[in-house]
């Protein structure tokens, strides 16, 4: 597949990129989601009969994690993946950071009548090979927010650790 451009909304000062501390947002929502909650969840989903409903945490539910990680290790810029436009429209009300992402065609993913991605027959290459390029991006970063009871958010901490050879800080918003 192609490279996809890396898109900014806001370029505080790029003289300071040396000073610059990147977090990275991986928010799994568009075909994960059989509940939605606003807030970090501080226990783990459990599957059952009494937890039948996975749940999401909506953007707004980043934002608690985003402030006390930013007043901690200052970070300067948000690297953002996420399968939903929810994700993309949160992020253009932040004014306190920059907000990178790559430039692509979410549509594929953004669905809930679908099912989990995990089961579907209709993801394509152009789908795979955007997952990878954002494991790619997203492990420039040097801090992790994002659901760790996923499968690609634990792979793209793997991934930011060997890159920066430390164990790096992060957040779970949902309890795992």
């Amino acid at each position: 597949g192609c490279q996809r451009n890396v898109v900014t909304l806001r370029n505080l000062d790029p003289s300071q990129i040396k000073h610059r501390v990147f977090l990275s947002i991986h928010m799994r929502m568009g075909d994960a989601c059989d509940t939605t909650e606003t807030e970090e969840r501080t226990y783990p989903f459990r599957w059952g009969k009494e937890y039948k409903e996975r749940p999401c945490i909506l953007p707004v539910g980043y934002d608690a994690a985003v402030k006390r990680v930013t007043d901690k290790y200052g970070v300067t810029d948000i690297l953002l993946a996420s399968d939903s436009q929810l994700a993309f429209d949160w992020a253009h009300n932040i004014k306190t950071h920059d907000v990178h992402y790559l430039d692509m065609n979410r549509e594929a993913l953004d669905t809930h009548d679908k099912g989990w991605i995990e089961f579907r027959t209709d993801i394509g290459a152009d789908e795979v090979d955007g997952a990878l390029q954002e494991w790619n991006f997203l492990g420039n970063g040097h801090i992790l927010i994002g659901g760790s009871c996923g499968k690609f958010t634990k792979t793209l901490y793997n991934i930011m650790v060997g890159r920066m050879n430390a164990v790096l800080p992060w957040v779970s918003v949902d309890g795992c």
